[in-house]
């Protein structure tokens, strides 16, 4: 007959790993957080400033940008139907001198 040993279940070692695993994890993350700063940093909020300046400047850019083609498209007085109604007397004095 076989000695009597001990007998662990086989997922017994794994299960325990785990354990293990995810309190270190947990732990990990937790000291992560209590280390991280509340406030940003001078650099970060000075980066912050520079992309809020650049935002803004493109911002006026556009609207002037968007302005211009208004003015431009009332001073031409281009409607869609005064273009629509172009295209169609170029296209039938097409028609009429290829017949």
């Amino acid at each position: 007959m076989s000695k009597p040993t001990e007998q662990r279940a086989d997922g017994c070692s794994i299960f325990f790993t785990l354990i293990i695993v995810v309190l270190l994890s947990s732990a990990f993350i937790w000291i992560h957080s209590i280390l991280q700063p509340n406030e940003p940093g001078d650099v970060s909020l000075m980066t912050d400033k520079d992309r809020a300046q650049k935002i803004e400047s493109h911002q006026k850019e556009n609207q002037i940008f968007i302005s211009r083609i208004n003015q431009y498209h009332s001073d031409q007085n281009s409607s869609l139907n005064v273009i629509m109604s172009n295209v169609v007397s170029k296209y039938n004095t097409l028609e009429k001198n290829n017949n």
